[in-house]
């Protein structure tokens, strides 16, 4: 009978087995590598992604609803652009770096190439890649813009501002940048909190301050206003609020000190006081210093700790706390009374003031008859976007603008081209006094001083 062998594998069996599981760890070892591989590579390419579609969704939040956009190595002009562009492989706006250096993940190099043409409207092409070595791209995302704001604002059918860039272009530091400007009174319509109108709780709110006491029709170079005062100066009212009299700095002067401009959105040339509320790139904005400043700078530099960030113009528990803002009236230290006393009520007086283009009132017309107590509308000598109210204080009136004419100027400050009636009270800018007519006027000597010296028209009241 045949003896079974009892002691176990021989040597040439274990050394097949040895080989068999070597080759199943060889093969087992390259597929882990390759699946390690393969989700390493997945990764960084989700990375890239979400830091490409990141630096393209901050850009479209910028220039969705710009107003004015252009692609240039210098800035277009004096106004406040803001301008995005790629120093160092890396996004920044208004010289800041927008994101951290660990943004970047995998150190890519960002890159962004636009191309620009007039097609229903303003478009931009745009794409935002990361690159890794010359110019290789690992990730890249695109876009098309369809500027809707600039179109309206800047009428696209006549001016083509996109021509230099009919190529695609690459934004760089040394080449091209991105400059655009965000004019927040123009967003979507059908939100009434986008609105450009007073009653917002911003500084918008304070032309419904003006009144008899303070205001001061359209600007005048070298006359002299006090703190307070409200002028009309390049399609804008402005307030007055240095302490100090003063006739040469012009409203919008940096530096000056002494304007502020009452419109809901910053401006870089307005000086602005402790509690006021303005809209910066779609974010509210309250002045929390105690000083006056005109500095130069927007409200989001934090360095000077000027301004206090509310929130966006698009939150409406924001929107309903920043409407709770006043403003105090002030009275300015010039007028006390004035001429339109005797001919309408202080209430309609100060609504028609508030009004720079006269809405209510018919503009005059050399064809149309004018009875006694008419009122007509006329633009400005000094603003053709300022309209002037004047009176008819007698039948079938002249041309509105002589003094013979029977139409008196509805307006708080000495007109030499105006009628005026006895016990009519003006401003006068030259004298610094308030004048009472002692009798009709239709006719001067042509110096005032003689007028209130010699030949007894007006009297200097106070």
């Amino acid at each position: 009978m045949k003896k079974i062998n009892n002691k176990g594998m021989t040597l040439v069996e274990i050394v097949i087995v040895l080989v068999i599981a070597s080759l199943t760890m060889v093969i087992t070892g390259g597929i882990l590598v390759n699946s390690l591989g393969y989700f390493d590579t997945s990764t960084k390419t989700s990375l890239d992604k979400q830091a490409t579609d990141g630096i393209m969704d901050y850009i479209s939040d910028e220039i969705t609803y710009a107003t004015e956009v252009r692609v240039s190595n210098t800035k277009p002009d004096d106004r406040s652009w803001h301008v995005i562009h790629v120093k160092e492989d890396k996004l920044y706006r208004d010289s800041k770096q927008v994101f951290n250096d660990d943004y970047y993940v995998n150190k890519r190099k960002l890159k962004i190439v636009v191309r620009g043409f007039k097609q229903n409207g303003y478009r931009l092409d745009m794409t935002v890649s990361f690159q890794k070595g010359e110019d290789k791209d690992v990730y890249k995302t695109s876009k098309t813009y369809e500027l809707v704001n600039f179109n309206i604002s800047t009428g696209s059918s006549a001016t083509n501002f996109f021509q230099n860039i009919s190529d695609k272009t690459t934004l760089n530091d040394s080449t091209h940048k991105l400059y655009y400007i965000v004019d927040d009174t123009v967003m979507d319509d059908n939100n009434d909190d986008n609105k450009d109108t007073t009653g917002d709780g911003t500084v918008a709110d304070i032309v419904k301050n003006i009144d008899s006491t303070n205001y001061q029709g359209v600007y005048k170079q070298n006359q002299l206003y006090d703190r307070y005062d409200i002028v009309w100066y390049n399609g804008s009212w402005w307030q007055y609020i240095s302490e100090w009299a003063n006739g040469t700095v012009k409203p919008g002067d940096e530096g000056g000190a002494c304007w502020k401009k009452l419109d809901r959105n910053f401006d870089i040339g307005s000086t602005y006081e402790y509690g006021d509320i303005v809209i910066y790139n779609n974010y509210y904005y309250k002045m929390i210093s105690d000083k006056i400043y005109s500095t130069g700078h927007t409200p989001d530099y934090t360095s000077y700790k000027q301004w206090e960030c509310l929130g966006r113009i698009d939150n409406k528990d924001v929107v309903d706390e920043v409407k709770k803002n006043t403003y105090t009236k002030y009275p300015s230290k010039t007028m006390k009374t004035n001429i339109v006393k005797n001919y309408m009520s202080d209430a309609k007086y100060n609504s028609t003031l508030q009004d720079s283009k006269k809405d209510d009132y018919d503009e005059y017309s050399s064809d149309k008859y004018y009875k006694k107590g008419s009122f007509i509308k006329m633009k400005s000598l000094n603003d053709e976007d300022f309209y002037e109210l004047w009176y008819a204080c007698i039948e079938k009136p002249g041309v509105p603008g002589v003094i013979s004419s029977g139409w008196i100027r509805v307006e708080n400050n000495y007109d030499q081209r105006s009628t005026y009636l006895q016990n009519d009270i003006v401003y006068s800018i030259a004298k610094q006094a308030a004048l009472k007519a002692n009798v009709n006027i239709f006719q001067t000597s042509g110096s005032l001083d003689n007028d209130i010296y010699n030949m007894h028209y007006w009297d200097a009241v106070y």
